[in-house]
């Protein structure tokens, strides 16, 4: 018998047939009862309402957005708005980290108390960091939440020690 010689070339691909429909694969059942470590369901109430306002109030300062400043902080008096424009002015960018630690509600008022830090660059290229305490008073309102009064104070730097007494020089010991 005669053969042909062996060729390198891969042999065509066979004629496009139509596409097969596809398989799915039945899911299996669900568990009868929900693991003990399930994720809870997205928060929903006034503390979930109160968390979305202090997002609005940290997206107002970073964007230095003063009309939604102004919507979260309805009770800012023209002369804060008008300070608030004037840091915006000579900032480049500020981010913001505000933790909160607590959420207390009481009916129409609610108080929210953490931790913010700020990082600063001005337009001049320089870096400021701040680290203070708050606690935020809210109220709902018709449109719902907003910051009412804002409570902040600044730490000390965990690297501060306390003032040591003074040792005299000696020219000031000699007489």
């Amino acid at each position: 018998k005669w053969l042909p010689p062996a060729t390198t070339r891969p042999p065509p691909p066979p004629p496009a047939l139509a596409t097969p429909a596809r398989t799915t694969k039945t899911p299996p059942a669900p568990p009868v009862s929900p693991p003990a470590t399930a994720t809870p369901a997205p928060a929903t109430g006034p503390r979930a309402d109160i968390r979305t306002a202090l997002d609005s109030y940290v997206r107002a300062v970073e964007t230095k957005d003063v009309d939604l400043m102004r919507r979260v902080r309805p009770s800012l008096t023209d002369a804060e708005v008008q300070r608030l424009r004037q840091s915006n002015a000579i900032k480049q960018s500020h981010k913001v980290d505000l933790r909160v630690y607590e959420i207390t509600v009481n009916g129409d008022e609610a108080t929210a108390d953490g931790r913010r830090e700020d990082m600063v660059v001005l337009s001049s290229g320089q870096r400021l960091q701040s680290e203070t305490t708050f606690s935020y008073t809210l109220k709902r309102g018709p449109r719902g939440w907003v910051i009412d009064q804002v409570r902040e104070s600044a730490n000390q730097p965990a690297q501060t020690r306390p003032a040591q007494p003074r040792v005299p020089r000696r020219s000031e010991t000699t007489p």
